[in-house]
């Protein structure tokens, strides 16, 4: 079928994207070695499970792109041919929208998946042309993690010392997202809950949501969304308390 010789034509694109996932998968394996041992600022996860798929969200992406285009794909080519050709066109535009979404969820995961790990490996190794440097408050601790705080969130970097909580959204979000900071360490609880309801999309995308960290203090609250999140809490608890413990 014709269809299935263009088809054909998109290997070289796939093998590329693969290339750049086995790229982004090193970037990550080489920030995760240049954060290893003693570091003046401590990641309080390790960035393996920054790559895990614990909500099922990756393997489901490749199924619900794919099956969109897909159909988007064969019901284009059955509009377009099938009043000319007859039922082989309509063989061949169905197959080739089967043959269109299988080629294009398998890319798109793969190109998505390398993007987010390529950020996640700048974020973790601090690049400040993703997102800010930590203030100066003798920060000693730092979490990746998206952050929901008054009705807006952003991904970035959430960091911890003396003098206080301080998050760093990407650059790119910076301008929509409400600035989040606790300034005294006493009297900071953290909490899990329930994740909030998603949209139709996300909840189709999401298979096993993950309960969120609720950080607060003083009237000031903000959810932290990421991954092993009771690890997560336990962590933050135990720098939290080694804070306080440490003179100013």
């Amino acid at each position: 079928m014709k269809i299935l010789t263009s088809a054909s034509s998109l290997i070289p694109l796939l093998a590329l994207l693969a290339g750049f996932n086995l790229f982004a998968r090193w970037r990550m394996r080489r920030a995760s070695l240049m954060t290893d041992g003693p570091r003046p600022l401590e990641n309080l996860l390790p960035l393996a499970a920054y790559d895990s798929d614990e909500t099922g969200y990756w393997s489901r992406m490749g199924y619900v792109a794919g099956v969109s285009f897909g159909t988007a794909m064969g019901v284009c080519a059955l509009v377009g041919v099938a009043l000319f050709e007859g039922q082989l066109a309509l063989l061949d535009a169905a197959v080739g929208g089967a043959v269109a979404g299988l080629w294009f969820g398998l890319g798109f995961r793969l190109m998505m998946r390398g993007v987010a790990r390529v950020a996640i490996a700048r974020l973790y190794t601090k690049r400040p042309s993703i997102a800010d440097a930590p203030p100066d408050r003798q920060v000693r601790y730092q979490i990746l993690c998206t952050c929901l705080h008054a009705k807006s969130f952003a991904g970035g970097v959430l960091y911890f010392g003396c003098g206080g909580l301080f998050f760093a959204p990407q650059k790119r979000s910076r301008g929509s997202f409400l600035p989040f900071e606790i300034t005294q360490m006493r009297g900071i609880e953290i909490t899990l809950v329930e994740s909030r309801p998603g949209n139709t999309l996300q909840r189709l995308l999401v298979a096993r949501p993950l309960k969120m960290v609720r950080i607060s203090a003083n009237g000031v609250s903000a959810h932290l969304s990421v991954p092993c999140p009771n690890a997560a809490a336990d962590a933050i608890r135990r720098c939290l308390a080694a804070l306080q413990d440490s003179p100013s």
